[in-house]
């Protein structure tokens, strides 16, 4: 709460009900810093049929397609060592 009294900008990745659980949720930071900018990174969604599921780059991967352009056509997809849907987002 100390660091959001002085912060210009908010980024969180976290699950849709944890920052409520944490007090750090959107209302509980303009509550503190009304001008903050706040924003919120979900794999799917903080709205909809898939925003409870958490998400991993492994996972973003596959379910993206990213996995199946890699590697050889005579062999199943390859997924990166590094986490490039992470990075990319």
């Amino acid at each position: 709460r100390e660091l959001i009294a002085t912060a210009d900008v908010r980024v969180e990745n976290f699950s849709a009900s944890v920052m409520a659980r944490l007090g750090l949720d959107y209302e509980s930071c303009r509550q503190i810093k009304p001008e903050i900018i706040y924003c919120s990174v979900s794999a799917y969604g903080r709205d909809g049929a898939f925003s409870d599921r958490l998400g991993f780059d492994p996972i973003a991967q596959v379910e993206s397609g990213f996995v199946s352009m890699n590697g050889y056509a005579d062999r199943e997809g390859v997924r990166a060592l590094s986490p490039v849907m992470d990075i990319s987002t």
